[in-house]
């Protein structure tokens, strides 16, 4: 534990002194949060901290605290987020509350934090690997937990250095709620005791939209100008590399059923250009999204924010990318499923392993391994209405009763940690 908390503060230092002057530059330029701190309300004593270190994590956070605050609205929340992303969406999602932003696990801004606020309780977002955080929370007697708990194996290969380092901290927190039982035998594995290891859910479940109405529905096909007989295929958060495989699986689907249209939604809309080039370069006729109008073009490319959601809810299917391609992760594959749409993804996807395991055991999701696999899975649910209807009355009914995860996950805190000093 000490050789390797010395080594990972010596690459802080080394990281330091490269970097604090970039961000110090930043700071005064744009980012000004970058060393701007929250001052505490010092009436209300009892201060509990969330690490989310990205935009997803602090989204998380959001439903976690909702469901908390009903049982301590006395309570005080500082929000300590990682990145640019995760500020600003903290700001605007809980920008009631305290944010603070800690880019690095240095010891003096953890020390300056805790003086600061003298929290009772840190709840650390998916994730722990912040050695001097836990060691100070340690000397100053604050209990400490992990939320949504997993362990993908890009966490593993990255700490593979630090291995004895990882597995003292797990064993310095007090509480992992967990996501899956597979989560808790990873953590098994590292020696946390049993006694520690709850499984509540993954609070994913509780942030998806409710599932549209007929009503709701028909309104977005008119809206979108599609028409009920056309069969959608939805393809949302795409990365580069995995259009290709897309157009590969939607190229076999078109030759059995040439009415059949693709909506592409690439995951950053600065690729556009880039992605409309490889569809003509494969001989699609498109349109954008936003100017679209009700022709025939094979394949819509989706140029707007905030409309993929609503989208999913008129797919006939869905393609869920950042899983075809290795270092992503996946992206959300509840979005579709919420929608009563089956959900196609490709192997990659341990940021969604909870997800997956729900979605393919209800006959839901399916994890497809190349275009030919995915071509073979659309076709069949095309050719067999019934059963897509099937898929999409049992996906309902699947959320319906994951829900409740923040709630549990809330009460479960609430009950087995000392947040009273």
């Amino acid at each position: 534990m000490a050789l390797g908390l010395f080594v990972y503060n010596l690459y802080l230092f080394l990281f330091g002194i490269l970097s604090v002057p970039v961000m110090i530059a930043r700071a005064i330029k744009k980012e000004k949060h970058v060393i701007k701190l929250p001052v505490p309300n010092r009436e209300t004593p009892r201060t509990i901290w969330v690490l989310a270190e990205s935009a997803g994590e602090v989204i998380l956070a959001q439903t976690l605290i909702t469901a908390f605050d009903r049982r301590r609205p006395d309570t005080q929340w500082l929000i300590i987020t990682t990145t640019n992303s995760g500020y600003r969406m903290a700001q605007k999602l809980l920008g009631d509350f305290y944010v603070a932003y800690l880019p690095v696990d240095f010891p003096m801004m953890v020390k300056t934090l805790i003086k600061r606020f003298n929290p009772v309780c840190l709840l650390m977002i998916e994730n722990f690997f912040w050695p001097n955080l836990l060691r100070q929370t340690a000397i100053h007697h604050i209990a400490t937990a992990v939320v949504n708990a997993r362990i993908s194996d890009r966490v593993i290969r990255r700490n593979r250095f630090f291995r004895s380092l990882f597995r003292r901290m797990a064993q310095q927190v007090e509480q992992f709620y967990l996501q899956t039982e597979t989560a808790k035998h990873d953590y098994l594995n590292l020696g946390v005791n049993t006694e520690r290891l709850i499984v509540t859910g993954d609070l994913r479940f509780d942030r998806v939209l409710a599932r549209s109405t007929q009503k709701q529905t028909e309104a977005s096909l008119e809206k979108f100008g599609f028409s009920p007989d056309q069969r959608l295929v939805v393809a949302g958060s795409t990365h580069r590399g995995e259009e290709s495989i897309i157009l590969q699986a939607f190229e076999r689907i078109k030759q059995v059923y040439p009415a059949c249209r693709l909506l592409l939604a690439p995951r950053h809309l600065e690729r556009l250009e880039e992605v409309g080039a490889l569809l003509q370069n494969r001989g699609f006729h498109y349109q954008l999204f936003s100017k679209m109008q009700h022709g025939q073009d094979d394949v819509i490319l989706l140029d707007t924010t905030g409309d993929l959601a609503t989208l999913y809810g008129i797919a006939y299917l869905s393609i869920v990318g950042g899983s075809f391609v290795d270092g992503i992760g996946g992206h959300n594959i509840l979005e579709p499923a919420a929608q009563g749409s089956p959900v196609f993804y490709g192997p990659y996807i341990e940021d969604f392993v909870a997800p997956h395991e729900v979605l393919s055991r209800a006959g839901i999701g399916f994890m497809v391994t190349n275009a030919d696999e995915l071509a073979e899975g659309c076709l069949r649910l095309l050719r067999d209405p019934s059963a897509r209807k099937q898929i999409g009355s049992q996906a309902q009914q699947l959320m319906a009763e994951q829900r409740g995860v923040a709630a549990k996950m809330a009460d479960a805190i609430h009950n087995r940690l000392s947040l009273v000093r």
